[in-house]
Parts: structure tokens; sequence; C-alpha cells
């Protein structure tokens, strides 16, 4: 099921709604995919540096979203897999 949580109206602006969805609560791992983003590496950094508790870099991962769903979002997509701490 896909859901949405917010509508904002720019890219910056998503981008930053997204980072503070992520960071809500402390992160045990998490992979940041994406459908061919340049701006990737500088989403993962700005979440890094945002996530409560820290974050080691070695439990961040940057993978290419699927065949099956990147057709969907087209290219610049970022997005991210998260598993919270318990």
């Amino acid at each position: 099921m896909v859901d949405s949580v917010d509508r904002v109206r720019t890219r910056t602006k998503a981008r930053e709604r997204l980072i503070d969805l992520i960071c809500e609560r402390p992160i045990e791992r998490l992979s940041i995919l994406h459908s061919m983003s340049p701006e990737v590496e500088a989403f993962r950094d700005a979440v890094l540096d945002r996530a409560p508790g820290g974050l080691d870099r070695a439990d961040v991962t940057i993978d290419l979203v699927g065949a099956s769903v990147g057709p969907h979002l087209g290219p610049g997509c970022v997005g991210a897999a998260i598993l919270y701490r318990a």
C-alpha cells in the first residue's frame, strides 16, 4: 500500500521534509534508494548529519531502485528504506 504523508511544492522543500521524516527516530540501518540521482551522496550526508543518536556511515548503503519501480518514478528520485532501533 502506498500512502502520501505530505505534499510540498518545491524539490528543496520535499528533500528537507523527507529527511525530517527519516530522522524522526534513531536509525539502526538505512538504505538510500534512488533512480539515477546525481544528488544521492549529498542526500546521504544530510541524513547522516541529522540522524538522532548518530549513524555510522557503514550502516548506510546507496542502492538503485529496481526495474519494476524505477520507470514509475523517473530519473532523479530519492527515497529510503529504514530499520529503526528498537
